[in-house]
């Protein structure tokens, strides 16, 4: 996507209804693909998806930036209660994708590259100027995003602004070839790994199956539910499958970037039976790993970790750089990942107010006595 320099001086228009954007899907996915901070839960199926299933009760402020006829920056946002004893009738905005069951990272404004300060600016006027919200929250900003850290930076200049850690994403850098991923292991982990791989192929015929169509997806979508329900059993936790709208949400989305390419959803097999599945999604070479589960009851020949190893066989011959575990604390991450990415939450308020004394409290003087009695109760 190449625009040129803009000469004319940037516009803005606010929608309040995704059927209401002027522009198609395909001009905003192609301004992401340009932007500065490029990640596939910014991109319009995953975006316009996440609204449909989770949107209700909530009002749509999506803020585009255009210059002349071209989109040049989009700021996804809605605007629900604020929450909290002391904020329960305050109005605030927050990214959409955030917010609902699915906890995406990386979420935030698209801004094309080559102009971001001059949108960035536009951005902030505007929420500035706007009497939609009492406060606004940017959470889980990974470090390698400037526009929306300049965004935020530039809204507490003229706002009460709270920066609070996120959650941290584990990943790992992917080397050339699979030999030197088994090299970053170490010597027990290149043992640890390539026995189980041994084991499993000496029991069965094992199988590495990447769905490619909408009709093998759906057959096997009742599958995958049941491998996640297994293995969230095995640890003693439920499956988020069983909220109906989560599995709708992600069976949709599935559905809308699987013809794309982005969507990828691996099948482990032991002699044709699917014992595991991984579930996420390849962008601008990168994978992020969302979803999986395993059968229990084959635990003994390690599915989850053999289907990894495959994973990263497939990855690396295709030349995917990075391989992105997300958030959660799963031990399993540890033993592959080699960064950590820290993200940051922006809360900024419209003034000192009681939305922002309940955050201070919330984030900051909680957290303090949580810490006082854990160490009261270890004394």
């Amino acid at each position: 996507m190449t625009i040129a320099i803009p000469t004319t001086p940037l516009t803005v228009q606010i929608c309040d209804e995704f059927s209401q954007l002027p522009l198609a899907r395909s001009a905003w996915n192609e301004l992401l693909d340009a932007s500065a901070y490029p990640c596939v839960f910014r991109r319009h199926e995953w975006l316009s998806t996440w609204w449909k299933w989770f949107g209700e009760g909530r009002k749509l402020h999506v803020i585009q930036v255009f210059s002349g006829p071209d989109l040049v920056g989009v700021l996804p946002l809605y605007q629900a209660s604020g929450g909290g004893r002391f904020s329960l009738r305050s109005r605030k905005l927050t990214l959409i994708g955030a917010g609902g069951p699915t906890f995406p990272e990386y979420l935030g404004p698209i801004v094309h590259r080559d102009h971001t300060e001059a949108i960035v600016r536009q951005l902030s006027a505007s929420l500035t100027s706007s009497p939609a919200w009492d406060g606004i929250e940017f959470p889980d900003i990974p470090p390698d995003d400037a526009a929306t850290r300049t965004l935020a930076e530039a809204l507490a200049k003229e706002r009460p602004m709270l920066r609070l850690p996120g959650v941290d994403c584990p990943y790992l850098d992917l080397p050339d070839s699979y030999e030197s991923f088994l090299e970053q292991l170490g010597h027990h982990g290149r043992k640890r790994e390539r026995k189980k791989l041994r084991k499993a192929e000496g029991a069965f015929r094992v199988e590495l199956d990447l769905l490619d169509s909408v009709d093998r997806f759906h057959d096997v979508f009742p599958r995958i539910v049941e491998l996640n329900r297994s293995s969230r059993a095995h640890h003693g936790d439920r499956s988020p499958f069983d909220n109906p709208r989560y599995a709708g949400f992600h069976r949709e989305a599935i559905e809308s970037l699987l013809p794309c390419g982005v969507a990828q959803l691996y099948l482990l097999r032991f002699d044709g039976k699917p014992v595991a599945f991984q579930y996420g999604y390849l962008y601008r070479e990168k994978y992020y790993a969302f979803q999986n589960g395993f059968d229990s009851s084959a635990q003994e020949y390690s599915p989850g970790a053999v289907l990894f190893q495959l994973i990263f066989q497939r990855l690396l011959a295709d030349g995917v750089k990075e391989f992105d575990f997300l958030r959660g604390g799963e031990s399993y991450k540890d033993l592959y990942a080699t960064c950590r990415r820290c993200t940051v939450n922006f809360h900024v308020f419209r003034r000192k107010s009681a939305m922002l004394a309940s955050h201070l409290i919330r984030h900051g003087l909680v957290p303090r006595l949580k810490r006082l009695v854990r160490r009261c109760l270890r004394s």
